[in-house]
């Protein structure tokens, strides 16, 4: 033991100085040993000054990015390795190590660090990526858009592509693909003159002039062209859909449904950045449409702009507030700002809604699990004599 203390501190350093001799990186098992000491230390009721000496005394070998990238393979290890009872053991005592360090202003993104890890074990659920992912309930009949008379049919709901971050499996995401909207334009070829419409200062400012197009010639190309996007799409080319969309868009750029399936359909591909400027014109067009809010939302949290995807939902949901995937969708959002209060309250509503609702049940029970986790060491913990 004596060995390894040693080779944890310098030997020429005082108490809360920066070592003075070089030493190798500290390995993962010294970590897991700085971790005992640790627990032990602020079960016997280290105060924060004593906190800061003892990472202080690590020197370059404790900054904290060595302790997240440590933290980070701990967590990985746990998770792979450890049953569940387990996996909560530790993550209760990082929690623990975690609220030690916030009575420290110098130790904050320690707290974090040990915080953010501990709660990933805590839930099992490990980093939450995105799952786009279409309730098979109620709610999917609630938000069907049926295609209008003498629009053809053949448009019908294409998956979109997501990261599936939850431990449990689930359906694969769906995004609407919208049928073309009946107009003069699109049903009624005989119509003297096709409606005029403004097309957004945003999108003008980035295309060339709409070209004119005859009465005779215009509404055959359009529909042509918009149902050939559907088609390749239904066949999985993506991206010949979307170019067979852009030559709709060259012809009259106000179609909301164009953009929206453009947008899914950059989806599909993983093309998160298109996606989002596609759905944002579609929301130009259509600010009321819920369904392209809602996909405008799984795209932020691809993104992972997490504060945008609230908000994102927040519009949705004042949409369509029985949209029981949209209040399942913030509740993740609102895990990943570190609003765990706030994310129960959307689980909760969501079982209200749908009461067999299985994922929203286990992310609730893992939120409380954190919110209740103990303020000390458990009973059995072995380091806390």
């Amino acid at each position: 033991m004596a060995g390894w203390l040693k080779k944890l501190f310098s030997p020429s350093q005082g108490r809360g100085q920066t070592p003075t001799v070089d030493l190798p990186p500290l390995t993962d098992a010294d970590f897991e040993f700085l971790l005992a000491q640790l627990l032990q230390g602020i079960s016997r009721g280290w105060q924060p000054d004593r906190l800061e000496v003892f990472i202080a005394d690590l020197g370059i070998r404790g900054k904290v990015t060595a302790w997240e990238a440590w933290l980070e393979r701990y967590s990985t290890q746990i998770l792979a390795q450890a049953q569940p009872p387990q996996q909560q053991q530790v993550g209760t005592r990082l929690l623990y190590i975690s609220n030690a360090f916030k009575n420290s202003p110098k130790l904050q993104r320690f707290a974090r660090a040990f915080g953010d890890t501990g709660q990933k074990l805590v839930t099992g659920r490990g980093k939450i990526a995105i799952e786009i992912w279409e309730y098979a309930g109620a709610d999917q009949l609630a938000e069907q858009e049926v295609a209008p008379e003498n629009t053809p049919t053949s448009a019908q709901p294409q998956e979109i592509p997501p990261e599936v971050a939850e431990p449990v499996t689930t359906p694969e995401a769906e995004m609407m693909v919208e049928p073309l909207p009946e107009t003069p334009e699109t049903l009624n070829p005989e119509a003297s003159e096709p409606p005029t419409q403004e097309a957004p200062e945003e999108f003008t400012q980035e295309t060339t002039e709409i070209r004119e197009t005859t009465i005779e010639d215009t509404p055959p190309t359009i529909e042509a062209l918009f149902q050939a996007g559907l088609t390749k799409a239904d066949q999985g080319d993506f991206a010949g859909a979307i170019a067979a969309w852009d030559e709709v868009i060259e012809l009259n750029p106000t179609i909301a449904a164009v953009w929206h399936n453009r947008g899914s359909a950059f989806g599909r591909l993983k093309q998160y950045d298109q996606a989002l400027e596609s759905l944002k014109q579609a929301i130009l067009l259509a600010p009321d449409n819920v369904l392209i809010w809602r996909d405008h939302s799984y795209v932020l949290m691809a993104l992972e702009q997490w504060q945008a995807a609230l908000k994102s939902w927040n519009t949705t949901i004042e949409l369509q507030e029985d949209l029981t995937e949209a209040w399942y969708q913030r509740g993740l959002t609102l895990e990943q700002l570190n609003k765990l209060e706030n994310a129960q309250i959307n689980y909760r509503r969501v079982l209200h809604l749908a009461p067999d609702f299985v994922q929203a049940q286990e992310r609730l029970e893992a939120i409380e699990t954190v919110l209740n986790a103990p303020s000390s060491p458990l009973p059995t913990d072995p380091w806390a004599e």
